[in-house]
Order: C-alpha cells, then sequence, then structure tokens
C-alpha cells in the first residue's frame, strides 16, 4: 500500500530523473562543440550525478514521510505492528502450552 502511494505521488508530481546516460550524452555533446573541456565535461557529470542522486534521496525521504503521515491518519495497521502482535501472540501461545504440560 505504501509503495502504491509513494508511486502515485511520484507520478502526479512528474517527477523526471535523468539517467546518468542521458547526463553523459548531454556533455559529450558540449565537449564536441567545443563549449567546455572533457576535464570539465568529466567534472560536471560527476557534480550532476551526485546532485541528481541526492535530491533524489531528499525527495524520496520527504515522499516516505507524507505517505508515512498519510497512512497514520488513515488508521491502517502497518505490516510491521502486525508481525510484532503475531510474535507476541505466538510468545502467549507458548507459554501457555508449557503451563499445561506441566
Amino acid at each position: 500500500m505504501k509503495d502504491l502511494l509513494k508511486k502515485s505521488m511520484l507520478a502526479g508530481l512528474g517527477l523526471v530523473v535523468v539517467s546518468k546516460d542521458k547526463i553523459e550524452e548531454s556533455i559529450r555533446e558540449l565537449i564536441e562543440k567545443g563549449n567546455i573541456s572533457e576535464q570539465e565535461g568529466k567534472k560536471l557529470v560527476q557534480e550532476m550525478i551526485g546532485n541528481a542522486e541526492k535530491a533524489k534521496g531528499d525527495f524520496e525521504k520527504m515522499v516516505d514521510k507524507y505517505v508515512d503521515k498519510a497512512l497514520s491518519r488513515m488508521d491502517i495497521v502497518k505490516k510491521s505492528d502486525l508481525q510484532e502482535l503475531q510474535d507476541s501472540i505466538a510468545d502467549i501461545q507458548q507459554r501457555l502450552d508449557m503451563e499445561q504440560n506441566r
């Protein structure tokens, strides 16, 4: 459910992530046209990829925060909460079984 909400938000925002190949292609064109040197191009590629990865990470954190907030308002049980409850029940059942076998 969380993944579906997250994907929906990303699609709704029209977020387009530029791939590394596309960045390299654009920089290669600038080098070929003589607008920048090859060394400057390599540095620019690394900076752009680093910035894109950081922006993507920041955006994912923001989306996670809002999705978690929305889910908590909807009062939906999270899988981790359900697993914790199941583990507690199994532990109680095991104790009861041990008491009955005494």
